[in-house]
């Protein structure tokens, strides 16, 4: 199996997800617990060699990234709009049961989510085309050497999806990217883990 060269870590936790509130595009800082796992895992990557940190623009992930270059004698990180998390529209700053009750025709009658049907939510196919584009950015980023890719969950999951060539929604079922959780990819853009 190719070596992994991209290495994507989901931002540590944050005050909103201890509340169970919906992120998406809008943002909260990181807890104490989330800066002390960002910094628990710059010294797990300490033997890894990366030539540059990436990160969405969003202040959660900037937070975790910036302990990340700092931790790992990086240069401060280049922010990538591609890597932001899927916009969630009306639900952001929601919990869900919050959501439920005044979105209930976004829910099946089992409590399911429909995301196709969140109000002002960014559409599938567009958070797709912009995860690949993403990744592309990241692949052209490689002639530098291994990069670091301080992203979200949403994006995490659209790699997998991209790389497998399976449906976004079935891989969401699947998979989970805890805290500061990594993924690795090779050169190609495949899931080296």
């Amino acid at each position: 199996m190719a070596s992994a060269v991209i290495v994507c870590v989901r931002h540590g936790e944050t005050e909103w997800k201890c509340q169970g509130r919906t992120q998406g595009q809008s943002d909260s800082p990181l807890t104490a617990a989330g800066a002390a796992q960002a910094e628990g895992l710059a010294g797990q990557l300490a033997g890894e060699s990366f030539a540059q940190v990436y990160t969405s623009p969003l202040g959660r992930t900037v937070q975790t990234a910036t302990i990340l270059a700092a931790g790992l004698g990086l240069p401060q990180p280049t922010m990538l709009a591609e890597l932001a998390e899927q916009g969630e529209g009306a639900f952001e700053g929601l919990t869900r049961p919050e959501q439920m009750q005044r979105f209930t025709e976004c829910f099946a009658a089992d409590g399911r989510l429909d995301p196709r049907r969140i109000p002002g939510a960014e559409p599938l196919e567009d958070f797709l085309g912009r995860a690949q584009q993403g990744l592309r950015l990241l692949r052209g980023a490689l002639a530098g050497g291994p990069v670091l890719a301080v992203t979200h969950a949403g994006i995490m999951l659209a790699f997998v999806a991209l790389a497998e060539g399976r449906d976004y929604l079935d891989v969401c079922e699947e998979r989970h990217f805890p805290f500061c959780g990594l993924l690795r990819l090779d050169a190609s853009g495949e899931v080296a883990d």
